[in-house]
C-alpha cells in the first residue's frame, strides 16, 4: 500500500502528512491546507447582486412586453358591435324593418376587407367595412 504524502506548494517535494515544515525548502506546509468550512462566503455578494439585478430587469422587460401586447390588441381589434352588419344592429336595437315602399328604389352596397399580420408569435388583425347606399325617389 502506498503512503499518502503532502506536496510542498513551493518546491513540490513530498512530505509526511503530519509534517508542518517542508523537509527540502523549509516552507510552512500549513498554508497549503484547504480552508475550513465557513471560513469565507461561498458566493461573493457582487455576483449575487448582479444575478438579482439581471432577474429584476428580466421581470420588468417581461411585464413591459405583456402590457404592450395588451395595448396593441385593444388598438387593433374593433369592438364587437362595430363588426356586426347593419341588419344585426337593427335586430339588437329592436328597430322595425323598413316598409316595402321605403325599400323600393334603395340600393345598398356592403363591403368588407379583413387583414391579418403575424409577427414574432403575435397576431394582429383588423377589419374594414363600408356601407354605401343610394336612394332613388
Amino acid at each position: 500500500m502506498e503512503e499518502v504524502k503532502r506536496i510542498c506548494p513551493l518546491c513540490g517535494a513530498a512530505n509526511p502528512l503530519e509534517g508542518r515544515i517542508c523537509v527540502r525548502c523549509g516552507a510552512d506546509m500549513r498554508q497549503s491546507l484547504p480552508a475550513a468550512p465557513g471560513a469565507g462566503p461561498l458566493v461573493p455578494w457582487r455576483e449575487i447582486g448582479g444575478a438579482l439585478a439581471l432577474g429584476a430587469a428580466y421581470l420588468a422587460l417581461e411585464l413591459g412586453w405583456r402590457l404592450l401586447r395588451r395595448r396593441l390588441r385593444k388598438l387593433a381589434l374593433p369592438s364587437r358591435r362595430s363588426m356586426l352588419p347593419e341588419v344585426m344592429r337593427r335586430l339588437l336595437r329592436r328597430e322595425p324593418a323598413p316598409k316595402a315602399e321605403e325599400r323600393v328604389g334603395e340600393l345598398s352596397l356592403y363591403g368588407e376587407r379583413v387583414w391579418e399580420v403575424r409577427q414574432r408569435g403575435a397576431r394582429f388583425w383588423g377589419a374594414e367595412r363600408f356601407l354605401w347606399r343610394s336612394t332613388r325617389r
